[in-house]
């Protein structure tokens, strides 16, 4: 009789335990810049707005301020490469 209480409690208690809230998701929007860092030709040239990756590097714009700081690395040689 005290195994059929334990049981018939166990089955009332686990599926209750077992159903979590609803997990929250959160949506970002990514917005690319409207005027690009750089731009890259049809014959492979890379052409670098290095006005305007100084101002982004020095702005509060987390979209293009990684890169607009990585480029400034990369030309003042100051990058390290990745090991």
């Amino acid at each position: 009789m005290r195994s059929l209480i334990i049981a018939s409690a166990l089955l009332i208690v686990v599926p209750a335990g077992a159903q979590a809230a609803p997990k929250v998701v959160k949506t970002h929007r990514v917005e690319v810049s409207p005027t690009p860092l750089y731009r890259i030709e049809d014959d492979g040239v890379v052409r670098v707005d290095w006005r305007q990756v100084e101002a982004v590097a020095r702005s509060a714009d987390l979209t293009d301020r990684d890169v607009a700081r990585a480029l400034l690395a990369v030309r003042d040689g100051t990058a390290q490469p990745m090991r």
